[in-house]
């Protein structure tokens, strides 16, 4: 088994070297074969120039791949031959080996379930030579937990020897049942009325088990998640969240120090922190939260956004963004603005009430409260504080070169003509879920933010879109998509007029 994870390396080559050519058909939009100087050739479907379709990439070093390719990466359904002698068939994303498939290794062994990130990770069965099998859960590449072996066909629960009626299929009312979501995960329990709810498990796709009370398909009463780690957290739950009071570290707020505040030097700048995190260890992970705060940096950095150097803003995703990296970035980077100046905050990821919750919240500790958080803009010396937070319980903050630069001039004319003020622009109210939706690809919230900042909520066409403008815009989005179930809201202390966004 040693031998199991170690090639996964070899899965994500560079399609394009900087050196390369068509030999034959149409390589721009139709099928074709490409060249590579590396060696690599690429049989199949184009689109824009890069792979997009079918098609067939033998390596240089001998791997291939066969199956289904979107914007030039592997993504869909298909199949990788290592030189190894080692085959996966199964799913693929982005450029890996991700969803659920088959791994034949060379030594005869053999791998069925979820894998993520080119590893094994969710539900699965590893069968080898031997004959010897083993079944389990999956983390990052490691058995963390056994179901079944070959000599010992014990399951860790009991409940999973049983056969529950298939509640995706039929109605099940005042009965036990199952029903299982699409990402693989699962819920065993009670059923009222062809809902899910009661008492009940759900076993994770990605390994972790909640046992407790359920509504809504998600955690509702007093409940506990075992994650694959071994750690154990206990709350009472409230639409698929904890909402308990959680551990305080007790830490001293960034802000109590006067010393950030800076006098004005006559001149607008604006600085922004961009917060974005989806692979959480110890709560359940996110989609596309990495991906809005990406998309809202890209914008920033943009013309429309201010045009910001890299020097005023900071862009903090994934394993980057831990409690301290957020205290750090907040202070040397609000620390920067004086009394003409705008600062932004932009925080997706999970929330509980009163706090946010960076990569390292454990259950328990590296929780960043909205208090501190806030306590900070408030001690800033920034003429404008905005705080954008697409975060479940957001809304408890509430306790051409001619053209471009005269373009961008007007932009931070109309920011210094505006009064000051503190804005808080939430993604839903204090009791709501912040929702993600798979046809959006997006949070809803972030969705409708990113587009009536490129435009779409300058409703008075001055080519500048207001606060006022793109909060009206994203309220009105937003309930509209998720047929009133989010509500953003935004509170504060500030001018409507004041400008977060510009038209070219």
């Amino acid at each position: 088994m040693k031998g199991l994870f170690s090639l996964f390396l070899l899965v994500c080559l560079p399609l394009f070297p900087l050196k390369s050519e068509c030999v034959k058909g149409n390589c721009r939009i139709g099928s074709g074969t490409y060249q590579f100087n590396n060696g690599s050739t690429y049989k199949g479907q184009f689109y824009k120039g890069v792979p997009h379709g079918k098609g067939v990439m033998n390596m240089k070093n001998g791997d291939r791949y066969e199956g289904a390719f979107s914007r030039g990466q592997k993504h869909g359904e298909g199949k990788y031959y290592f030189r190894s002698g080692n085959k996966y068939i199964g799913q693929f994303k982005k450029d890996k080996i991700e969803g659920k498939g088959r791994m034949d290794y060379s030594n005869k062994d053999v791998y069925k379930g979820s894998w993520s990130d080119n590893k094994p990770h969710g539900k699965g069965r590893i069968e080898f030579a031997s004959g010897k099998s083993v079944e389990g859960l999956w983390r990052n590449g490691k058995l963390v937990r056994k179901w079944k072996t070959e000599n010992n066909n014990s399951v860790l629960n009991s409940s999973i020897k049983r056969t529950y009626k298939d509640c995706n299929k039929n109605y099940c009312h005042n009965e036990s049942g199952k029903f299982t979501y699409r990402d693989g995960s699962y819920y065993i329990g009670d059923f009222t009325d062809g809902n899910a709810q009661g008492k009940g498990t759900c076993y994770y796709a990605n390994g972790d088990i909640y046992e407790g009370g359920w509504k809504n398909h998600g955690p509702n009463g007093r409940g506990i998640i075992t994650f694959t780690s071994g750690r154990k957290y206990s709350a009472i739950w409230k639409n698929g969240k904890p909402v308990e009071q959680v551990y305080d570290d007790g830490k001293q707020s960034l802000a109590s120090n006067s010393r950030y505040r800076k006098a004005a030097d006559g001149k607008v700048d604006m600085y922004a922190i961009v917060i974005g995190i989806s692979a959480y260890d110890h709560m359940p992970a996110l989609k596309y939260t990495d991906d809005d705060a990406y998309q809202l940096y890209a914008f920033l950095k943009s013309p429309e956004g201010g045009a910001l150097p890299d020097n005023h803003i900071t862009l903090l995703v994934d394993e980057i963004a831990t409690r301290q990296n957020i205290r750090t970035s907040m202070q040397n980077v609000f620390g920067k603005a004086d009394q003409d100046d705008v600062v932004i905050m932009y925080y997706s990821g999970h929330g509980l009430q009163g706090r946010f919750l960076p990569i390292d919240f454990d259950g328990y500790n590296n929780s960043l409260s909205h208090r501190e958080i806030y306590d900070l803009l408030d001690q800033s010396a920034a003429k404008h504080k905005v705080l954008i937070a697409d975060a479940c319980y957001a809304g408890s903050l509430e306790s051409e070169k001619g053209t471009f630069y005269s373009s961008l001039e007007n932009f931070y004319n109309k920011i210094d003509e505006s009064d000051g003020g503190t804005a808080i622009m939430m993604s839903s109210r204090a009791q709501e879920k912040s929702l993600e939706y798979s046809g959006l690809r997006q949070g809803v919230f972030s969705h409708f933010l990113l587009r009536g900042m490129k435009g779409e909520a300058d409703t008075n066409s001055d080519e500048i879109v207001s606060i006022a403008e793109l909060f009206r815009y994203i309220y009105n989005g937003v309930r509209r998509y998720t047929d009133k179930r989010q509500s953003p809201t935004i509170a504060g202390n500030y001018d409507k007029n004041m400008p977060l966004a510009m038209i070219r």
